[in-house]
């Protein structure tokens, strides 16, 4: 499986069907500078010596979030030592063809200054400014002894972030720019080869889309859900193979060694997690590391180790932030707030982690489950970490009774967590919190029985509904319905026929616009959201409708009959 996903400074046409992607404006800009079609002037200074100030201060890189944090590591390098490709022709038609003055009359400086509106999502404040460009006279007389010796050490750390992940890097734009970084130095590096080679991890092709570079790689995250919603399928449907071949699969993509110098890298030991793509990546999610134990410990073929099971929840617990939510790939590593150092302009919240409600809700669901199978390990540490999580998410719950996703789109996946969370903490179906946040979806279910919210919200940090419904988000809704066992069975009728009547006759789920988002612009296309979310909510719905008919043999409440009774 692949994440595509494109990127864009306004996602409100909701178009994210390919995978090309557009830098920010900032490293659009460096890499203009490596290629020589512009002038290091005008590229934004990041001078690599920040990386050699004390990592207590709270502007060291290794307090960013990870993503961010390794962008710049390469692209320190890339700006310390400001390589060029030599000129050529194709160079000067390069230069002919984005310029509409001559290259060489260029104000470079007012260029690195000037900004496209269009693109900006997080426009520069003047406290980012102002350190431009005191780094920009800082470059002017930086000295070049210092700089050979913070070169060299960033070089390591690149090599160390190649060897940890099979050489793919943590993303295949991190991927680039550390070969570029490393070729800049040393032209024949055994590493940057290596991982020129392991590009094509990132490479995915299709009939429908072509070749493309994907976002990221999502087997183990996919398999995790895939897994679970075969698991509740499994009253219903002959998938017992299925569930073992998975259960294997992901049984085998646990970390289960520790990185010889991850503190020296900033990084959390990995050891017991699972990651985004496969184990090669070697870069543990904390709700990946959840989900992935979730579903291992409901696979009744799979025989999970106690010592994995326990290093899985200790990786879990180590990303839990002093709020008590959770972050995704660690916790928090700055007590500070440093969106106003933001220089993507184009990406929001990407400057430190934070605690989503869906990271959340993952782990405490996870922690939960760890504590029923194995309640003699870790109970001193779980019980505490689910209660404050459990606060968390109630803080974090709008007075409307919905939550703000961060990785999906956007409110209904946000409140599918909440929810989730919620439930598994032990809060009970009757809670006040669980009733709103019933009665906020229900309020937005539409006439043809389905749910659909556009992207615009991801930016406008609003509810926006879209101009049709959407298969991914209805199974989200009506899962969340299902799990907080809601009252009113005619909604979930009606949004379990929508469901059924788009089904295609492959058993496939119609495509439609990205459900998922990455830092409020990226839009990313889950291929197979659109099969285990619907086949996940449909079997919760005939255990619930089988449920029903035990009890009574009356027909479906509200006047509603029930799609599977309508079809049969």
């Amino acid at each position: 499986m692949t994440v595509a996903g494109t990127v864009s400074g306004s996602v409100t046409d909701g178009s994210g069907r390919g995978a090309v992607f557009k830098t920010s404006p900032g490293s659009g800009a460096l890499t203009s500078g490596v290629s020589a079609s512009r002038a290091w002037r005008g590229v934004p200074p990041l001078v690599p010596e920040l990386w050699s100030v004390p990592d207590a201060l709270p502007i060291h890189p290794s307090k960013f979030y990870c993503h961010t944090r390794q962008i710049q590591l390469a692209m320190s390098v890339l700006y310390g030592r400001k390589v060029e490709a030599p000129k050529s022709a194709l160079l000067e038609r390069l230069r002919d063809e984005l310029y509409t003055e001559d290259h060489a009359g260029v104000d470079w400086i007012a260029a690195r200054r000037s900004l496209r509106g269009a693109e900006l999502v997080t426009p520069p404040g003047r406290p980012l400014r102002a350190i431009f460009e005191l780094l920009a006279l800082f470059e002017r007389h930086h000295n070049p002894a210092r700089r050979a010796r913070v070169l060299r050490d960033l070089d390591n750390r690149i090599r160390w972030e190649l060897q940890t992940t099979d050489h793919t890097s943590i993303s295949p734009v991190s991927g680039m720019l550390n070969i570029l970084a490393l070729r800049s130095g040393y032209t024949d590096d055994p590493d940057a080869k290596r991982a020129l080679a392991r590009l094509e991890a990132w490479v995915w092709e299709d009939d429908e889309d072509g070749l493309r570079v994907a976002g990221a790689r999502s087997a183990s995250w996919d398999t995790a859900f895939s897994l679970q919603a075969l698991i509740a399928a499994s009253p219903h449907a002959e998938v017992d193979t299925a569930i073992t071949r998975g259960g294997a699969f992901l049984d085998s993509q646990q970390i289960r060694e520790t990185f010889p110098g991850y503190r020296e890298a900033y990084r959390l030991d990995p050891k017991g997690g699972w990651c985004f793509a496969s184990v090669w990546h070697g870069w543990p999610v904390s709700d990946c590391t959840a989900e992935a134990l979730e579903a291992l410990l409901a696979t009744p073929t799979q025989s999970l180790d106690t010592d994995d099971a326990r290093n899985a929840a200790r990786f879990i617990l180590s990303c839990q932030n002093p709020d008590g939510g959770f972050g995704s790939y660690e916790a928090k590593r700055s007590r500070l707030g440093l969106e106003w150092l933001n220089p993507a302009e184009m990406f929001g919240d990407s400057m430190t982690e934070h605690s989503y409600v869906e990271c959340t809700a993952s782990c405490i669901a996870a922690l939960a489950s760890f504590r029923r199978r194995f309640p003699n390990y870790l109970g001193a540490e779980i019980e505490p970490a689910i209660a404050r999580a459990h606060e968390h998410l109630r803080l974090a719950q709008t007075t409307d009774g919905c939550w703000h996703g961060v990785w999906g789109v956007n409110f209904i996946y946000g409140t599918l967590f909440g929810v989730r969370g919620l439930l598994a903490a032990g809060t009970r179906t009757n809670d006040s919190a669980i009733r709103r946040a019933c009665h906020w979806l229900r309020a937005r279910q539409r006439a043809d029985g389905g749910w659909g919210e556009d992207a615009a919200g991801c930016v406008s940090g609003r509810y926006v509904e879209h101009r049709e419904s959407q298969v991914i988000q209805t199974a989200w809704a009506l899962m969340t319905l299902l799990k907080a066992r809601d009252p009113d069975w005619g909604a979930i009728v009606r949004g379990s026929r929508f469901l059924i009547e788009q089904q295609q006759e492959s058993g496939d789920w119609p495509r439609q616009d990205p459900a998922g988002v990455f830092f409020h612009t990226a839009l990313l296309d889950y291929t197979l959201y659109r099969q285990y979310f619907p086949l996940w909510a449909l079997s919760l719905y005939e255990s619930r409708r089988l449920e029903r008919l035990a009890f009574s043999q009356e027909p479906a409440v509200h006047a509603e009959s029930d799609p599977v009774d309508s079809a049969a």
